[in-house]
C-alpha cells in the first residue's frame, strides 16, 4: 500500500481569482499540424494510407499490417468500435502522416492514455510527432485530467528522447510506462498566470536521459519539472511518484515566490497498523497576505489527522506549518 502525499490544498493570494478553466495558449508548435481525424471514407482512405506506411522495419519493430494491409472500411469500423476521447491526425496538405489516439486510462477516471503513436517514415524528424503529443497533453488537460500516459518500448532510442522533452517520465521498473503530469500542472489555479504569460512547452526544461526517471528526495520517489521564463520568473514542481500527484511547488513570478511542499516520512504503511507522520510547509514570499486553507481528502481506507488549524493567512515573508498523521 502507497501512501498518497498529494494533499489538495487551496492557496489563494488576495484579490487574484483562484479558478482556472483550462484555457490553453495556442500553440505554434501545432498549428498547420494537426487536426481531429473525420469519420468519413476520405479521411478513412488518408488514414489507412498511413497505417500501411507504419510497414517500415524502423517505425515498427516486426511490422505493422502483418500481411494484412489497412482499408478505409476497416479504419472505420476500428474506429466506430473504439472508445477513443478523441483521434488526433498530423497532416500535410491533404495527406495524413501521422496518427495519436487519445483515450481513457485504464482503472483511472483521472487520465488519459496515448493509444497509438506512430507516423510516416517519411515525414519522421519533421516535427509532426512533437506536435501530436503537444495536443494530446493539451487535450487532457481541457477534459480535467491531471496525467496522460503512453507505453513504448526500451529499444526505442529514436523517440524516448521527443517523450521526456513533451513532460513524460519514464516509469522505474516497466516496460516502458510513461506519464507526463504536465496535464495536471496546466490546470492547477496557483499556476493560471505564469501559464498565461508563458507557453508550457516552450518554457519546460528536462534533464534527457535514455533511462528511468528514479529521482530520490529525502528518500521519496518523486518526479521533477522545472519551467524557466525570463527575468527570474520560474515554476518547479515535484510530483510524488507513488502518489501521482503533486506533492510540492515554488513558483517565482514578477519578483515574488509562493512555495508548498507536503512530504510524508515514507511511503509504506499498513491500514490499522501504525500511523505515519506527515508534513506540510507554505512559505510566502510575496508582498501580501495569503490565505491558505487545507482539504484532506481521504483515500483507500486512509484517514489523515491532523494538529493545528486547516485555514490561515500567511502574512509576506512568512510560513505557515502543519503536521498530521496518516493511519
Amino acid at each position: 500500500m502507497t501512501l498518497n502525499g498529494n494533499v489538495l490544498s487551496n492557496v489563494n493570494r488576495s484579490g487574484v481569482s483562484s479558478f482556472y478553466g483550462g484555457q490553453i495558449l495556442p500553440s505554434k508548435h501545432t498549428a498547420g499540424k494537426v487536426r481531429e481525424f473525420q469519420m468519413n471514407m476520405e479521411d478513412a482512405a488518408r488514414l489507412a494510407d498511413c497505417f500501411n506506411s507504419f510497414d517500415d522495419s524502423d517505425s515498427w519493430p516486426g511490422g505493422f499490417t502483418h500481411g494484412n494491409p489497412y482499408t478505409a472500411e476497416r479504419v472505420l469500423q476500428q474506429k466506430q468500435k473504439s472508445e477513443e476521447l478523441k483521434t488526433l491526425v498530423a497532416y500535410d496538405d491533404d495527406k495524413i502522416v501521422g496518427h495519436c489516439n487519445v483515450c481513457p486510462a485504464e482503472g483511472d477516471e483521472e487520465a488519459a492514455y496515448v493509444g497509438l503513436l506512430g507516423v510516416r517514415p517519411d515525414y519522421q524528424g519533421k516535427g509532426f510527432g512533437k506536435a501530436m503529443l503537444i495536443e494530446a497533453t493539451e487535450l487532457a488537460a481541457h477534459l480535467g485530467k491531471r496525467r496522460i500516459d503512453l507505453h513504448t518500448w526500451p529499444g526505442n532510442l529514436k523517440a524516448m528522447p521527443l517523450y521526456k522533452r513533451v513532460g513524460y517520465n519514464w516509469v522505474p521498473n516497466t516496460r516502458v510506462l510513461m506519464e507526463s503530469y504536465v496535464p495536471g500542472i496546466l490546470n492547477c489555479s496557483l499556476f493560471k498566470q505564469f501559464f498565461e504569460k508563458y507557453y508550457w512547452y516552450d518554457v519546460l526544461k528536462r534533464d534527457i536521459r535514455q533511462e528511468p526517471d528514479d529521482i530520490r528526495q529525502d528518500g521519496i520517489a518523486v518526479y521533477e519539472y522545472h519551467f524557466e521564463g525570463e527575468s527570474g520568473d520560474r515554476l518547479d514542481v515535484t510530483v510524488d511518484r507513488f502518489a501521482r500527484g503533486m506533492c510540492g511547488f515554488r513558483l517565482v513570478l514578477n519578483g515574488e515566490t509562493l512555495e508548498m511542499r507536503i512530504t510524508p516520512e515514507r511511503h509504506v504503511g499498513f491500514i490499522g497498523v501504525g500511523r505515519v507522520p506527515v508534513h506540510l510547509r507554505v512559505r510566502n514570499g510575496t508582498s501580501r497576505p495569503v490565505d491558505v486553507s487545507i482539504d484532506p481528502e481521504p483515500q483507500g481506507g486512509l484517514r489523515l489527522d491532523t494538529s493545528g488549524p486547516l485555514r490561515s493567512t500567511i502574512q509576506p515573508d512568512a510560513d505557515f506549518l502543519l503536521d498530521a498523521v496518516y493511519q
